[in-house]
């Protein structure tokens, strides 16, 4: 999950998706470019954070980090 910490000190929890890990590595990477690619398109923040959450947790799902990065396709059908 993620924890987003707003300017004026409030907190929004964004729940975490539950997966099989295989391997955590690159976990935060997927997380990091997916968050990125959500806001540059324009998202609201809770909703890039929530695209980004899925994001690292497929990636765990694998083994090694390129392996482990998602396709959009795999992201947008993992909706939660």
């Amino acid at each position: 999950g993620s924890l987003i910490v707003h300017p004026d000190g409030s907190t929004t929890e964004v729940a975490g998706f539950p997966v099989d890990v295989v391997d955590t590595t690159g976990a935060g990477d997927a997380f990091s470019a997916a968050l990125a690619v959500a806001l540059a398109e324009g998202k609201e923040l809770v909703d890039a954070v929530h695209f980004a959450t899925r994001a690292g947790a497929l990636a765990c799902t694998r083994l090694g980090v390129i392996p482990a990065l998602a396709s959009r396709a795999e992201l947008d059908g993992l909706e939660g």
